[in-house]
């Protein structure tokens, strides 16, 4: 996987997520998480970071599983069709789309759906993307 060089500076949790509580979260927030994500987040329960080897280099927060449901409470009726899984430190939530086919994307918190700028249906698409900047290309 390309991203695991990308995430060489990612400073992750030191323990994952349970199979459980991320089953118990997607019911919740009516998701269904790419594989990849489910894999990362089982070994490493979130974090936050530098993300690739652009200079200045992308910077990722994944929040940890036990807080997606409350962080999203007051999204829903802004961004019904998002699931926020973290943020890029500034103004944008790294979001999961709802629906058959996971979608990651970035999304302004002050702004609309349609302003999203998708980086892939994969986590490993997402993060090469955010971290090579091809996301800022993208609708």
């Amino acid at each position: 996987m390309r991203s695991t060089s990308l995430l060489k500076a990612f400073r992750r949790a030191s323990t994952g997520a349970s199979e459980e509580s991320l089953r118990e979260v997607a019911l919740e927030l009516n998701v269904t998480f790419p594989h990849d994500y489910v894999a990362f987040m089982r070994e490493s329960n979130g974090g936050e970071g530098p993300v690739g080897d652009e200079d200045p280099p992308a910077y990722l927060i994944l929040y940890r599983v036990e807080e997606l449901v409350s962080l999203n409470r007051g999204n829903v009726d802004f961004f019904p069709s998002w699931v926020f899984i973290g943020s890029d430190g500034g103004g944008e939530a790294v979001a999961l789309k709802r629906g058959p086919e996971p979608t990651l994307a970035l999304v302004p918190f002050i702004g609309d759906e349609e302003d999203a700028l998708v980086g892939g249906h994969s986590f490993e698409e997402f993060i090469v993307a955010f971290a090579t900047d091809a996301i800022l290309n993208r609708r």
